[in-house]
């Protein structure tokens, strides 16, 4: 049996994907395969890849330049151990057309497909991809503006985090998939963790789940995320190799004060766009979760974080530059 994980951006797909590459002997034990082809590429890289984020980027692309035997590896690896629940995870099929996949992969397999997909609360995944575009200098506009445009978005564009919209073109495009939504919220989730609710649904016990000490992709506050983006932008001298360890540094650091949730967009406003998206996704709700009165609780502001606008922002920028030039400075001490 075949599960692809459509891991939803910032819902936990990084850290799935890590135990699921570090975690053989227990998948074994399990019956369990997580797919090594295409990520497992021994012979052209030093270290492997912990998620098919390459066959998703190949599939966006309509599969150019794709070596020849590609697909005969996926499903001979596929055949050798049908009798196993066979694992693809990419976070990258989020939001695309999976037609192209059905054509070279899904098609050429007789068992079930199953797609599992972690729904994360709208305006927690619109914080994460603020943050996210922000560190890397890819957000061109304000926090403030990006809400705005967020609210107007949700209002105005049927297309916008619709996933009854997503789940249907999923339908339409591999016909014989099973979609199993879940809800990515720590009490939601069996063990509060994406990877315990995921491995149970394959009926591991939670016993034998032992989760990582450590969080993977902490999430930063959004001024800490802007001052990474300083060091991202063009003319930083700064190249992505090296901000990518700034990034992992700063994520390791053990002062609180780099981190925060809920600093994007403000209560009122989150709500707001909660209330929107969860009419438009009323149709997922029936269908999925007939024993919930809405797919996600509503934004409840902790108190411990700022809130955004509030004045000690450029303060705080100042002193994650300064951290930022610190452990920019151990590395070239180091090196």
């Amino acid at each position: 049996m075949l599960w692809i994980h459509i891991g939803m951006p910032k819902a936990g797909s990084s850290s799935l994907q890590a135990y699921l590459n570090a975690n053989g002997d227990l998948l074994s034990r399990h019956n369990i395969m997580y797919m090594k082809t295409g990520r497992h590429e021994e012979e052209e890289r030093k270290v492997p890849l912990v998620s098919h984020n390459t066959l998703a980027k190949q599939m966006r692309e309509n599969w150019k330049n794709v070596e020849e035997n590609l697909f005969n590896r996926y499903l001979n690896e596929y055949n050798e151990n049908r009798s196993k629940e066979c694992i693809i995870s990419a976070e990258m099929f989020f939001g695309h057309r999976l037609a192209p996949l059905k054509e070279k992969l899904t098609d050429h397999i007789d068992d079930p497909i199953n797609i599992v997909i972690y729904l994360r609360r709208f305006s927690d995944f619109l914080e994460s991809d603020y943050k996210q575009r922000a560190k890397k200098a890819r957000q061109f506009t304000n926090a403030h503006r990006y809400a705005k445009n967020a609210l107007k978005f949700a209002k105005t564009d049927e297309s916008y985090l619709n996933f009854s919209a997503m789940f249907e073109e999923i339908k339409s495009d591999i016909p014989n998939a099973v979609i199993h939504p879940r809800i990515f919220l720590k009490e939601d989730m069996t063990g509060g963790d994406i990877i315990s609710d995921f491995l149970t649904n394959l009926e591991v016990p939670i016993d034998e789940i032992v989760l990582p000490e450590s969080p993977i992709n902490r999430s930063l506050s959004r001024v800490s995320s802007e001052a990474l983006g300083l060091f991202a932008a063009k003319g930083s001298g700064i190249n992505n190799r090296l901000h990518q360890r700034l990034d992992s540094a700063l994520q390791n650091a053990e002062d609180g004060k780099f981190f925060a949730k809920g600093d994007v967009l403000l209560p009122d406003e989150a709500n707001e766009l909660n209330e929107v998206l969860e009419e438009k996704n009323k149709a997922v709700l029936q269908e999925y979760f007939p024993d919930r009165k809405r797919l996600f609780p509503s934004v409840e502001h902790n108190k411990g974080f700022p809130l955004r606008g509030d004045t000690t922002e450029l303060d705080r920028l100042k002193e994650t530059v300064r951290e930022i030039l610190k452990i920019q400075h151990r590395f070239r001490k180091g090196s």
